[in-house]
């Protein structure tokens, strides 16, 4: 259990890791040594080294420092040469969506370039440019991807004369959670 769920970029969290039997599903009623371990660490084994003790219920609770990456966290059992079993995963981050029109007005039909980024680059990640139809609902009006560097470019088209609100929207990809931008608009002409 990640705790907390979705971990900000740049704070502290903390895992509450489980080991049990899997034939009987149940912990092992006696402490269990394993290793606690993030990113290279959870797939370069070094043999012993393995610092952390469960509880007899096989609990063990690691708190980890806040990074702006995206970190692989990972529970190594001891073994040898290699380690018996482990499980890795990535804590679930959220999606900080930022977007800006490259125009703040244009004629109805013409294409304005959205420029946008989405926070730890989630390369190959969908993004959808929204625009607000009536009081309260939102439609894709085109969709792209985020690139290597984070970035990512929409085009949006006024469709008619008057202030016409946009926003971006990054649904769930990997370990983000879905966000979107704060609303802008483009002024059609």
């Amino acid at each position: 259990m990640v705790t907390p769920k979705v971990v900000p970029f740049n704070q502290p969290y903390s895992i509450r890791w489980a080991v049990t039997d899997a034939q009987t599903g149940k912990p092992y009623g006696s402490r269990v040594r394993v290793a606690l371990k993030t990113n290279s660490g959870c797939v370069e084994y070094f043999g012993p080294g393995y610092t952390h003790l469960t509880d007899t219920n096989g609990v063990v609770t690691k708190s980890y420092p806040g990074v702006s990456i995206t970190p692989i966290t990972c529970l190594l059992l001891p073994g040898n040469p290699a380690e018996n079993g482990w499980l890795s995963f990535v804590p679930a981050r959220p999606a900080v969506v930022s977007a800006a029109p490259s125009k703040a007005s244009a004629p109805v039909g013409t294409i304005v370039p959205v420029n946008g980024s989405v926070r730890g680059g989630p390369y190959k990640c969908p993004v959808h440019l929204q625009r607000l139809y009536g009081a309260s609902q939102w439609r894709t009006v085109g969709s792209g991807a985020v690139r290597a560097s984070g970035r990512f470019t929409l085009n949006a088209q006024p469709a008619y004369k008057g202030l016409i609100p946009y926003r971006v929207h990054f649904p769930a990809c990997r370990p983000y959670v879905a966000g979107v931008s704060k609303t802008f608009s483009i002024r059609g002409a």
